[in-house]
């Protein structure tokens, strides 16, 4: 993504906000990173109480960081 339009980057954004809308809530983030933009949302509790304690028991590996922010709480 580092190397797409602005124009692009924007659609790109907007379609990742339509996937997850009704999804999550604040705090989220736009990053951009050499070849794609992530779009996080933090889950609600209601989100969480959902999962199946088989997936809540994966440990987590927190990569974020590591790309230009975007947006914040969008």
């Amino acid at each position: 993504m580092s190397e797409s339009s602005e124009s692009t980057k924007r659609v790109v954004i907007r379609t990742a906000k339509e996937l997850l809308s009704g999804c999550g809530q604040i705090p989220s983030s736009v990053e951009q990173v050499e070849v794609a933009i992530h779009y996080r949302r933090a889950l609600t509790d209601e989100e969480y109480a959902t999962l199946p304690p088989s997936w809540c028991s994966i440990r987590a590996v927190h990569e974020a960081g590591n790309g230009i922010i975007l947006e914040r709480n969008t």
